[in-house]
């Protein structure tokens, strides 16, 4: 009984280990979130679905992160939501950047930046002292 207890306890372990954070939202901007790696999480911002804005990558390091699905859905009438799922790949720090702009008017700038703090690959932030 013992050992069916252990097993069952390791494959809770793996699944939380390896399950994804987040969705990280608007009301997350600037924060730091701290992951292990192979842990996935995502980003779901929302937008306007009658103004040809998007939101877009703008940076982030690809040898911390990497970018493993973007997807965008019409939610409302004049809503829509995006959703960016990341895989942290390996140790490191990196800004995660993204904008809320038009495409076709790169001079105007973005209307809106969302921006993520992310470090991978520790059991809990190391600082210098």
């Amino acid at each position: 009984m013992k050992r069916t207890g252990t097993v069952f306890a390791l494959i809770l372990l793996s699944f939380l280990l390896n399950s994804c954070s987040g969705p990280y939202t608007m009301k997350d901007n600037g924060k730091m979130i701290e992951l292990s790696i192979n842990t996935l999480f995502e980003v779901e911002l929302e937008g306007s679905a009658e103004t040809g804005y998007e939101w877009n990558v703008l940076s982030y390091d690809n040898m911390v992160i990497e970018l493993v699905n973007r997807s965008k859905e019409q939610i409302t009438e004049k809503t829509m939501q995006y959703l960016f799922e990341f895989k942290a790949v390996a140790a490191g720090e990196t800004e995660l950047v993204l904008i809320y702009h038009h495409p076709d008017k790169p001079s105007e700038g973005p209307a809106e930046v969302f921006k993520l703090r992310v470090i991978s690959g520790t059991m809990g932030r190391i600082t210098a002292e």
